[in-house]
């Protein structure tokens, strides 16, 4: 390579590299447990409706994006896509292998504090289903080693296993959560305490109607969506208060009964506690929502016009076919 090939490949990375600087684009994926209110959750974050408390559920996959001017004067970008319907189309989840950057991905998963009996399905079947895609087109052990938090305690690090990217664990409806018998909201906030903990993921609790934790919840919105960093300003461990805990804050030790003097490092003491005072429900078939096409909300004139053509001559070929199997019976 002479130098004028060398000064041209310097110059490209260069503008690449101001471009970065000056217009950042993050994604987050929101899924999670059926109606606990994740549209609701994002129509707060992006400001576009403010005091909406009944939008309508999504079917399945929803895009949105919100915009924030960065010191360049410059608008980053902010993609955020949300699977609807709890775990039942979660092969769609496979969006996030469009994405090019995982560094610039949070995943949010956000469940239904009131109804402990499925938290445990619906974690762990959408962080297995996530892990898998990831593992198809990452290098996850480097992914790993990067998002390691080295501020935790120094008995914890051996039992770490970091979630590849960034993880946001919401407990909705907190609510309605706070006012289950104190020994069920323990078991359900040291299951997730230490699941977080595990992962090296954020833990926070959230309700719709409380604006206290609207505010914090979207310091960490913020945080992923644009990197403005004022997320991490406390920690709230105490399960009769709603939970606030950054990645790296918690500790095994913290985790459990104050009483025992050896460190439980699993996650399986928490999880069959759980299952015996949650009877976990699985997943069972459920009818299917009604055909979205036909909702009003979704008209789209070019694409519903296509699709009654489509109809119309899919009936047509059908009878064609009825009409050749009878006159080869004849």
């Amino acid at each position: 390579m002479n130098l004028r090939d060398l000064a041209i490949v310097q110059s490209r990375k260069k503008l690449l590299h101001n471009k970065k600087i000056e217009n950042a684009e993050r994604t987050l994926l929101i899924t999670g447990s059926k109606n606990v209110g994740k549209t609701n959750f994002i129509h707060q974050f992006i400001e576009k409706e403010r005091g909406i408390t009944n939008s309508p559920s999504t079917y399945l996959l929803d895009y949105k994006f919100a915009r924030q001017s960065n010191k360049s004067l410059m608008n980053d970008v902010c993609h955020i896509w949300e699977l609807g319907n709890d775990v039942t189309f979660v092969s769609l989840l496979s969006v996030i292998t469009e994405i090019k950057h995982f560094n610039s991905i949070c995943i949010i998963i956000m469940i239904d504090l009131t109804l402990p009996e499925t938290i445990i399905n619906t974690m762990e079947t959408l962080l297995n289903e996530i892990k898998k895609l990831i593992l198809q087109f990452v290098d996850t052990c480097e992914i790993k080693e990067n998002r390691r938090n080295f501020n935790v305690e120094e008995e914890d690090r051996n039992y770490l296993d970091p979630f590849p990217i960034p993880l946001l664990i919401i407990g909705g409806k907190y609510d309605l959560f706070q006012n289950m018998e104190p020994v069920k909201k323990k078991i359900i906030c040291q299951y997730l305490r230490c699941l977080a903990h595990i992962l090296q993921a954020d833990l926070l609790f959230y309700s719709n109607n409380d604006s206290t934790l609207i505010k914090k919840t979207r310091d960490f919105l913020l945080y992923y969506g644009f990197g403005i960093t004022n997320h991490k300003n406390s920690v709230v461990t105490d399960y009769n208060k709603p939970l606030k805990i950054p990645a790296g804050s918690d500790s095994f030790r913290s985790i459990q009964d104050s009483l025992t003097t050896t460190v439980n490092y699993s996650l399986d003491k928490y999880k069959n506690k759980l299952i015996a005072h949650c009877d976990q429900k699985h997943k069972k078939e459920e009818p299917l929502p009604d055909d979205p096409a036909r909702e009003m909300n979704f008209e789209e004139p070019e694409i519903d016009n296509l699709c009654k053509q489509k109809t119309e001559d899919l009936k047509h070929i059908k009878e064609k076919i009825l009409v050749m199997q009878s006159i080869k019976q004849n």
